[in-house]
């Protein structure tokens, strides 16, 4: 079996590497068991066949099982979720040895870019020149997508375009610095926008990324690059031109939103069970079908609250979204009740029809009282509970609308912090919210004069009476006072709430960042994560039928001086003297000292493969002379 045979069957199947051992051996090559050849690929339903692996199941595996959601939902705040090392991130309080961040990266690496290498570089001669460049295009939009992903958790990051030269001179790889991998990023997408289809959702199944998904991505990465105006010791790349990058970002835009044919729908159609595949808003994402364990979509069994929903696997009773995110949800918003089934106005079931109280048994075990509904559907007792149907859009309509959004008010005013005027951002948020969240919620933007990109929202002081122990466990009535944030009316606010639970709020967050360090700051210490609730009734004896009530809980704050009087006031699984602070929340919560979790996040990983700071390779790759 030659090196070519080697190397390409590794690589199509995402098992030619391990990212995660000290020798580079093992990053680079790795002993196979049987025999695979790829001279057999020769027609293009065969090459579409293996392009069709880029869009989900094994290869994706690991990034999508935990990674994403822990990071993307947990680290921005929107998934209440404490547990083991899922939880750290939400906790605030990570382990850079932390099992998902591994399991993220070798997806990227091991996985998306690997075989997206192998598509790009293998001799397409028995196909067309056109058919030859849609392979490569497609091949391209992932290999950009996942170095996207790769260099907004990581910063600099290895850079590999050739696996073969690699195998065979077994290098060392260096890292490359984020002008480099943007400049990657650029050229992999401009030449999709060139050589994709312009039919959406083309292909055997639908569901294929056309031009207008490139041009799209396109314009985040601008809007990406221009956001980049603050150096810092763990970014240091600053654009050169922010106005300028905004410009393309608007270009880019309304090219898609007036050319590509998409159109925004029903909140409720987009996440429908049975609409996974085609949809009018969505312009490039993964697809996990109905095939078996470890292929279908595995937010079903994650996110799902008990057997009901995901069989003998549900392991999202302990999972809710974020109390502070789901107050801002106005009354009547429609997409309130494709996020959560949540507690208060009504309960929803998973096809999102309106039910019953389902009483302290639908309750128990969720602190938020409110249990993830998007991306769980339910489940037929002749599937697998990890193999339902799903779609996990990078990029659907809304998104370009709101990034034309972003930068409009971006070049309006350049400070994050100020009021932008109505022409930047109304017409095109009032569509977005009139087909999402229903015209009422899209008629009460008309009560909003200016709105800023990221604005403080202040804090107003609520108290709560409740019936508790003190330290000394005596009992009585008291009543607190807490200060929680105000209703915000931000445009930041305004994407969490649009895109919670779809792998956004974080890549967010990050462009807030890049533009104003301290802002960030203030917008993750102002979720307040502390906010949970317990029971004022023993739900066993004194009167659970008070707990189909709001009237049968009180709030709990971690963090507030409450705890630390009345530690006996939650069940003791949070402790005020437990290390890291209460319930092992991170101090840095409390205090606003995140630096260290926006580039990079604290991984083991990318040290152990290069060290030292990330190169610049532009030039390199510009005249073809870049070797790896």
């Amino acid at each position: 079996m030659n090196l070519r045979t080697i190397k390409y069957k590794a690589i199509a199947f995402g098992l030619a590497t391990t990212l995660f051992a000290s020798g580079c051996k093992d990053f680079l090559d790795r002993d196979l068991e049987d025999q695979f050849s790829t001279e057999s690929i020769q027609t293009m339903d065969q090459y579409v066949n293996l392009t069709g692996a880029l869009y989900g199941g094994k290869i994706w595996g690991d990034y999508i099982g935990k990674f994403s959601w822990v990071i993307n939902e947990g680290l921005s705040g929107n998934l209440y979720n404490i547990y083991d090392q899922e939880g750290e991130f939400f906790r605030g309080n990570i382990s850079p040895s932390n099992d998902m961040l591994k399991e993220g990266y070798t997806s990227l690496y091991s996985g998306v870019i690997s075989a997206a290498n192998f598509l790009i570089n293998k001799d397409k001669s028995t196909l067309s020149e056109e058919d030859a460049l849609k392979i490569e295009a497609e091949a391209r939009m992932f290999r950009g997508i996942a170095y996207f992903l790769a260099t907004e958790f990581w910063g600099e990051v290895p850079l590999v375009l050739n696996n073969e030269y690699d195998i065979v001179n077994r290098v060392k790889l260096p890292k490359a610095d984020r002008e480099t991998i943007y400049k990657v990023i650029e050229t992999d997408w401009e030449f999709a926008a060139n050589y994709l289809p312009s039919e959406m959702n083309w292909g055997p199944l639908g569901g294929r990324v056309s031009k207008w998904g490139a041009k799209g991505m396109l314009a985040k990465l601008y809007l990406t690059m221009a956001s980049c105006q603050t150096p810092g010791l763990n970014h240091p790349y600053v654009c050169p031109d922010p106005e300028g990058y905004y410009q393309k970002a608007i270009t880019l835009a309304s090219e898609v939103i007036e050319n590509s044919g998409a159109g925004l729908t029903a909140y409720a159609e987009i996440f429908g069970w049975n609409n996974m595949r085609k949809n009018s808003e969505s312009l490039f994402a993964l697809h996990f079908e109905d095939y078996g364990y470890a292929i279908g979509s595995p937010y079903q069994a994650q996110m799902a609250k008990d057997a009901f929903w995901g069989p003998s696997a549900a392991w999202g009773g302990g999972k809710g979204i974020a109390h502070t995110l789901l107050r801002s949800y106005k009354l009547g918003d429609a997409r309130k009740k494709e996020v959560s089934m949540y507690y208060g106005e009504k309960f929803f079931n998973y096809r999102g029809e309106e039910a019953a109280p389902f009483g302290r048994s639908a309750l128990q075990g969720i602190e938020v009282l409110n249990n993830i509904k998007k991306f769980v559907y339910g489940y037929e007792s002749t599937r697998h509970e990890m193999s339902c149907n799903m779609r996990l859009d990078f990029l659907r309509l809304a998104d370009v609308y709101m990034m034309r959004i972003e930068a409009k008010m971006a070049l309006e005013n350049m400070s994050v912090d100020a009021e932008t005027s109505p022409a930047a951002w109304r017409e095109d948020l009032r569509k977005v919210l009139a087909a999402h969240a229903g015209s009422n919620i899209a008629n009460q933007l008309d009560s909003i004069p200016l709105m800023a990109f990221y604005k403080s929202p202040g804090t107003e002081e609520i108290s709560y009476e409740f019936n508790g122990e003190d330290q000394d466990g005596n009992t009585a009535n008291r009543r607190v006072s807490m200060l929680v944030p105000r209703e915000r009316t931000d445009f930041i606010q305004e994407r969490r709430k649009e895109f919670a639970m779809e792998g956004q709020t974080w890549l967010d967050i990050k462009r807030l960042y890049y533009r104003n360090p301290q802002a960030a700051k203030n917008f993750l210490k102002e979720q307040d994560r502390g906010w949970s609730f317990q029971a004022k009734f023993n739900i066993d004896t004194d009167n659970p039928g008070a707990l189909e009530t709001p009237d049968g809980y009180v709030r709990i704050e971690l963090f507030n001086k409450l705890m630390a009087t009345y530690p006996r006031l939650h069940d003791g699984s949070f402790s005020a003297s437990e290390e890291g602070g209460v319930g092992g929340i991170n101090p840095a919560l409390k205090n606003g000292n995140f630096d260290n979790w926006f580039l990079p996040l604290p991984a083991e990983v990318v040290p152990q493969i290069a060290s030292g700071p990330g190169q610049r390779f532009v030039e390199d790759l510009l005249n073809g002379s870049y070797p790896y």
